[in-house]
């Protein structure tokens, strides 16, 4: 604000001036000056004797001492006026600054009054959050904010305390949500109550703090993922030693039944029908032979299934310069996705190449990019009956392609944008950790590939993995 010098007057300087023109009057009556002046003027005579210049002196001396009292009181004024110029300008740049900072305030702020609600003022602010216009909400009052607030909020107003929520969820006037913190106070200005209304955005803040959970979340999941592997790696060692002597010792029993048989054939062509452990034999001879060919064939498979994991669970340090059998890394991941295969899907189909070539990359990355994409298929399909299919073929171009294709729910083209995003997930019960998708497709890239996705709300998705017959210079 502008300072104005305050100009004083100081009383002395009046009282000299006074005194000069009492001197002055004087002088001028010793010498008979106003007379000769005035009928100089008339070209009138003098009197010999007379009092004009005594009655002119006087009553110029009045009019001067009016004169100077007028002049005085004038200044007076004028000081006055100078002042009040002064307080109506300091007001002006208070009111200014008020406007400033009102306007120019992060927080969306609305004045009204306390008994009415009529809304007073409204920076804009709060009309960019909410949506409305200035004149809407005076002409609505404060009713039309309170009925997007919480009722208790509704009620502090009322009850003259204050209220602060650091976390309300609204909307603005098109519908899009809003997290916000909202603040109300009572106070006065000038002797009227009023209510300071205020919100902060924190929708930002709130989407941010929801994401870095979710992340937190998800790496704690990737973390127990990975204790996982250990684990399972551990179990696979496990279960391999005791199956170990079940294939063994059942190939033995095989042979050993295989020469028991005939001795028992010849028997019973001798001696006619006979039990062994109370069921009637040749019967028992064929259920024996099965139940032994049963144990060998399922010791074989839980073989191949604890070499898969131990494989897969396995630090792989080997690079992208290994032989790579597409085929192969298919039937593989299959094998390990059986039972999800069982659980989700009664129509799952594999076709494979007869042909395919063999590349170079890493089986074992292979492995676990199919085994995401038919995880992904699987947890789509909406009931048993729907399909998954994977099948492998060469592409003009000469590429090794594998397809996984399922009846799904399909993806929106929003969710397809997102598709290699981390942490994207579209997998509301807290199962999926959104990174199988954005490590699927970091592998396929490092192996000079590509992964592609079509998709159909409601008809499914196809995957489709291309791999080059062999790799770029730069990955080899």
């Amino acid at each position: 604000m502008r300072q104005h010098p305050a100009k004083t007057y100081r009383q002395p300087r009046l009282i000299i001036v006074f005194v000069l023109i009492s001197a002055f009057c004087l002088l001028a009556i010793r010498f008979d000056l106003f007379a000769k002046v005035l009928f100089l003027m008339l070209s009138v005579q003098l009197p010999a004797h007379g009092y004009l210049d005594e009655y002119v002196s006087l009553i110029l001396l009045l009019s001067l001492v009016y004169a100077t009292m007028a002049w005085s009181k004038y200044r007076e004024l004028a000081l006055e006026c100078a002042k009040r110029r002064e307080a109506e300008e300091a007001l002006r740049e208070s009111e200014e600054r008020f406007r400033l900072v009102f306007d120019q305030s992060t927080d969306g702020i609305v004045l009204a009054e306390l008994d009415s609600g009529k809304v007073l003022y409204v920076n804009s602010t709060m009309e960019k959050l909410l949506g409305y216009g200035a004149e809407e909400l005076r002409q609505s009052g404060a009713q039309l904010l309170y009925r997007h607030f919480a009722a208790e909020a509704l009620e502090s107003l009322f009850s003259e305390s204050d209220f602060l929520s650091t976390r309300v969820k609204t909307c603005s006037k098109g519908g899009a949500a809003l997290v916000v913190s909202m603040r109300v106070k009572s106070v006065e200005i000038c002797g009227n109550g009023l209510v300071h209304f205020s919100l902060r955005d924190m929708t930002e803040k709130a989407r941010q703090e929801e994401q870095t959970r979710e992340a937190q979340a998800k790496l704690i999941r990737a973390n127990k993922m990975s204790s996982l592997g250990l684990l399972v790696s551990g179990v696979a060692h496990e279960i391999n030693n005791p199956n170990t002597f079940i294939m063994f010792n059942s190939s033995v029993l095989s042979e050993i039944w295989r020469d028991a048989n005939r001795i028992l054939d010849d028997y019973h062509r001798d001696h006619g029908d006979f039990s062994l452990g109370g069921l009637p034999y040749p019967e028992i001879g064929d259920a024996t032979r099965k139940l032994i060919d049963g144990i060998c064939e399922g010791s074989q498979r839980i073989k191949v299934t604890v070499d898969n994991l131990k494989d897969f669970s396995r630090q792989d340090d080997s690079g992208l310069n290994q032989p790579l059998d597409l085929n192969q890394a298919v039937l593989k991941a299959v094998s390990i996705m059986v039972p999800q295969i069982k659980k989700h899907c009664e129509n799952f189909s594999l076709d494979l190449h007869d042909s395919l070539p063999v590349t170079r990359g890493n089986p074992q990355q292979i492995e676990q990019v199919v085994m995401n994409l038919l995880s992904n298929a699987l947890q789509s399909l909406p009931d048993r009956q729907r399909a998954v299919s994977i099948a492998t073929a060469v592409s003009s171009q000469g590429r090794l392609v594998a397809t996984v294709k399922d009846q799904g729910s399909g993806m929106s083209p929003e969710t397809m944008t997102r598709l290699s995003e981390p942490f994207f997930t579209t997998k509301s019960d807290g199962t999926g950790t959104g990174l199988g998708l954005y490590i699927s497709q970091s592998i396929i890239k490092e192996h000079g590939g590509l992964l592609s996705f079509e998709s159909e709300l409601d008809k499914g998705t196809s995957a489709v993995v291309e791999l080059p017959q062999s790799l770029p210079e730069e990955t080899t």
